[in-house]
């Protein structure tokens, strides 16, 4: 989020700076549903009848420090990452899919990834076992207290 050192202008401005970096051909991808006129929720003063919410594109790189707005990418990046989700959509149709169900279940935690790969390694199909791990929200494995693992069960 924004640094209190930072004014608002000067963050956004790093957003666009992290866009001009980023290697779309490489980086992550995320969709998330945010409000549309302000995507990283850092808006003060929005007022209330420009809330609006709907799905946006977000990229990162190792050196962008964070997530980025697809809308502070210039409009070749725009167009390229458009071309890679194509492209990738057509070589296996899986793939979109899996990304979104992998960030969702490495957003639980360490032991509900753990559970999914103990039960991949015990034969169920890849994609069974990321779609039912992805039907509880993250916040629901915290709240629950299903996110870490317990200090008794780690051996030692």
């Amino acid at each position: 989020m924004m640094d209190n050192q930072m004014t608002f202008e000067e963050w956004l401005a790093g957003r666009k700076e992290a866009g001009g970096k980023i290697d779309i051909q490489i980086c992550e991808i995320a969709r998330w549903c945010v409000q549309t006129l302000d995507p990283y929720g850092v808006e003060p003063d929005l007022p209330e009848e420009l809330q609006q919410f709907g799905l946006d594109l977000f990229v990162r790189s190792p050196d962008s420090g964070g997530w980025v707005s697809v809308h502070d990418l210039s409009q070749a990046k725009v167009d390229a990452l458009y071309e890679r989700i194509e492209r990738e959509r057509q070589e296996d149709p899986r793939l979109v899919r899996r990304r979104f169900l992998v960030a969702r279940l490495h957003a639980a935690g360490p032991r509900p990834v753990l559970e999914a790969f103990i039960e991949v390694a015990a034969g169920r199909d890849l994609d069974a076992v990321l779609e039912d791990f992805a039907r509880v929200r993250p916040s629901i494995y915290r709240v629950g207290g299903a996110d870490p693992f317990s200090a008794d069960a780690i051996p030692v």
